[in-house]
C-alpha cells in the first residue's frame, strides 16, 4: 500500500480494521501472483504447441 495511505487509514480505522486490510490486500496479491503463474504457463505451453505444430506441417508439406 501507499505510504501516505497506510498512514492514513492507521490515523482513521482501528488497529485491527486496519490488519484486516493488510490481510486483504496480501490475500490479493497472492492470488494476482497465483494468476499470474497461470496465465504465464498456459502461454508457454500454447507457445510450444505452436512450434510443435508449426514444425509438423513443415515437415508433411515437404
Amino acid at each position: 500500500m501507499n505510504h501516505g495511505l497506510k498512514k492514513s487509514l492507521a490515523a482513521e480505522l482501528s488497529k485491527e480494521q486496519v490488519n484486516k486490510l493488510n490481510e486483504l490486500q496480501n490475500y490479493f496479491s497472492d492470488q494476482e501472483t497465483v494468476a499470474g503463474d497461470i496465465y504465464y504457463n498456459q502461454g508457454f505451453a500454447d507457445g510450444v504447441s505452436l512450434m510443435m505444430q508449426s514444425l509438423m506441417w513443415e515437415a508433411v508439406r515437404r
